[in-house]
């Protein structure tokens, strides 16, 4: 073959292009014919290929890409896309669109011929092996072009490569054909896979197309993005991917955000309003990802780290639970692992939130992680970072729906609570021991249960505000799993001899106490309602502040609903309500003196978002005194402090609007309750302003804010 070659390459000299319509056919020809001929006609077309390369190519690559490719055509073609120095990525711009396009038509007419011998009813049996034998014939000649395109993209130098992801970008954002899309990540797949070339300035480039295809809603095309972004891990640096990790999340974040918003994605939600990013409802799809950001996690910098913790746990949310499930074990230990080293608060809370995440998907997938994950949270416990303790407490009451011993929990937890030095740990204890009982105290023996409250109640005098608060809802909660001789109990020992104290610390800890327990204990409070309601009137009246501040946060804790889950709608509405209304027909009138008193803008805050409660949960009650809490919060919405007027105007929007219209506000349909409207009918000096009032800032207000969840 050399000594023809040269032959053909002095004939080439003599005659020019000639030459090539001479012999190059009769090549061709030879190897359509197949046998021994075939292999020499393939060597013979590769040597003078490699002798005139430009000038062949011009030639034979418009011969062996005319549609339909021929099986020998693209053997041809993978034939001489070995060749050195064949310049292939000089002619992208015709190969790359040829070769996309007849990989969609076959899988086309493959996928036309299935379908007819699917519904085969009405077809012969000679038609119906016709049909077998085309599909058997076509899958024959998409091996082919694959193999073609596969050898072709394998060649592209390191000179070529731009010329490559150029073309190969059109195809993936193809506009109207998805099967056009699939192909161009396949073609990516072998390029990664195959390619010898240096691409590393053009790794983001490529992360950039495939990802903007991840929420596609086609399978074939989201399964070769799985298959694309495999080899990417598995044949680009784990090194050099791990330094890109923000930009992946960024491009994910970007997908998924468009997605989430685009018409008719109705079916990427689960029942409980979950997004579900279409890539990663594919088997598998998740590994990739995985690779990348353990690989960061474990290996990375400090950022890196953070950013690699926060993926994971934005990818689980995205994550059929179905294709989470096989990786749970594979990403929960590298975290723990990570936690348990010496980083920066910023990296242990992401590490926190995506084990928050992965608890909530996991759920029983995760119970052999209990043991780690329990220590975990709780040295988390002590972290010099409040967001980190936040976290940590968060977590605590989400491990408890998989872990079945909650009293060695309890135990440890008072513990810690006891030898606890700074306030902030301390209360973080208390706030973690409250995500406990909330989540799982129906578990907790009576004898732990017992311990935590002798813990609480050691600790009514604690003057720190934060640590009493979080100690407060802890006794609320413990009520709430108590009898109603067992409330009566620990309202005597909180009441004392009802007096108040002249102690404002131990006051204000006893006041914020029974604000609490009457709140969770609900009617099984009823022996000593009245005289803890007094109790409570007495710390509204009070001349110290202070005691008033904690006697109107107090009264906010009694006007909201329980906070125990197990409470069933019909008990919420029975005995629960009427302890509620009979709360606010008796603070009302201390609550509305309180909120016009100037001595505190915190006092006030609180008896403004307490009369706000009240009117939301307990509207019936709350609107026959409105007579007395109008004026007082109207008042307040002139005031220089900017959070009184605010709370003022969440006050007065629940108090005036009709509770039936709230769902409709977000229409803008404010309605005025009818107890409003009686108010400014009766009240002629007021009505005016009243009436500007709910036009110009009532009626624009959303029926939620950010301090809804606040007392």
């Amino acid at each position: 073959c050399s000594q023809a070659a040269r032959a053909f390459l002095t004939f080439f000299k003599l005659i020019g292009q000639r030459a090539i319509h001479e012999i190059v056919p009769s090549l061709l020809q030879s190897l359509a014919e197949g046998g021994q001929e075939a292999v020499m006609a393939q060597r013979g077309l590769c040597e003078i290929v490699e002798l005139r390369p430009r000038d062949l190519l011009e030639y034979l690559l418009p011969v062996l890409l005319t549609s339909p490719v021929q099986i020998t055509a693209a053997k041809a073609l993978a034939g001489i896309a070995d060749v050195p120095g064949a310049c292939f990525h000089l002619y992208f711009n015709q190969i790359i669109p040829a070769v996309v396009t007849e990989l969609s038509s076959i899988s086309d007419k493959i996928e036309l011929l299935e379908a007819s011998c699917a519904s085969s009813e009405n077809i012969s049996e000679a038609d119906l092996e016709d049909k077998r034998m085309q599909i058997e014939f076509e899958s024959s000649r998409l091996s082919a072009v694959q193999q073609a395109a596969a050898s072709v993209v394998g060649s592209v130098t390191t000179v070529g490569v731009s010329s490559f992801i150029s073309e190969v970008a059109k195809q993936i954002e193809h506009e109207s054909s998805v099967k056009k899309r699939r192909w161009g990540c396949w073609l990516v797949q072998q390029f990664v896979s195959k390619s010898k070339a240096d691409y590393t300035d053009y790794v983001l480039i490529l992360l950039k197309y495939v990802l903007s295809r991840c929420a596609e809603m086609n399978r074939p095309l989201l399964q070769a993005v799985c298959e694309c972004l495999q080899a990417m891990a598995s044949h680009i640096s784990l090194d050099e991917l791990m330094s890109h990790v923000e930009f992946i999340r960024n491009c994910v974040s970007s997908t998924a955000s468009a997605a989430r918003h685009r018409t008719g994605t109705g079916n990427l939600l689960t029942a409980t309003g979950e997004f579900l990013l279409p890539l990663l409802t594919i088997p598998k799809s998740l590994d990739p990802f995985l690779t990348i950001l353990l690989h960061g996690l474990m290996n990375g910098s400090v950022p890196v780290r953070e950013v690699a913790a926060e993926t994971i746990g934005e990818l689980a949310k995205m994550t059929d639970p179905a294709v989470l499930k096989p990786v749970l074990i594979k990403a929960t230990g590298p975290l723990i692992r990570v936690i348990g080293d010496r980083f920066p608060s910023n990296v242990k809370g992401a590490i926190l939130q995506t084990l928050c995440i992965l608890l909530d998907k996991g759920g029983q997938s995760l119970k052999a992680f209990v043991p780690q994950l329990q220590t975990t949270f709780i040295k988390s416990l002590n972290d010099a970072s409040r967001d980190v303790r936040s976290k940590a407490t968060t977590a605590l009451g989400k491990l408890i729906s998989i872990s079945m011993r909650i009293d060695p929990l309890l135990t440890e937890l008072s513990a810690i609570c006891m030898q606890a030095d700074g306030n902030a740990v301390k209360a973080s204890v208390y706030e973690a021991i409250l995500s406990v009982l909330t989540e799982g105290a129906d578990k907790a023996s009576p004898t732990a249960m017992d311990r935590v409250q002798s813990v609480c109640m050691n600790a009514v005098p604690d003057e720190d505000d934060t640590v009493r608060s979080a100690r407060s809802r802890c006794l609320g909660m413990l009520s709430a799993f108590m009898g109603p001789a067992q409330v009566s109990g620990l309202l005597i020992d909180l009441l004392g001899s009802g007096a108040a104290d002249t102690n404002s610390t131990v006051q204000c800890g006893r006041l914020v106490s029974i604000g609490a327990v009457l709140q969770c204990a609900g009617p099984k409070a009823m022996e000593l309602r009245e005289e803890a309601f007094a109790f409570l009137l007495k710390g509204l009246q009070d001349d110290r502040i202070v005691v008033k501040t904690a006697a109107c946060r107090a009264v906010g804790l009694l006007m909201r609903t329980p906070p125990q889950r197990s409470l069933s709608e019909e008990d919420r509405k029975g005995p629960w309500r009427a302890a509620g209304q009979a709360a606010v027909h008796t603070f009302a009138t201390s609550l509305a003196e309180c909120t016009s008193d100037s001595g505190s803008s915190e006092m006030r805050i609180y008896a403004i978002s307490a009369i706000k409660q009240a009117a939301k949960n307990y509207y019936g009650a709350t609107s026959q005194q409105i007579k007395s809490m109008v004026p007082p919060l109207l008042l307040a919405t002139k005031d220089i402090n900017l959070m009184v007027r605010y709370a003022a105007d969440r006050a007065l929007k629940h108090l005036s609007e009709a509770p039936s219209s709230s769902s409709s506000n977000a229409a803008g349909g404010f309605v005025t309750s009818p107890a409003m409207t009686a108010y400014i009918a009766t009240n002629i000096a007021a009505a005016i302003e009243m009436k500007d009032y709910i036009r110009r800032i009532l009626s624009k207000l959303p029926n939620d804010s950010e301090d809804e969840g606040n007392v």
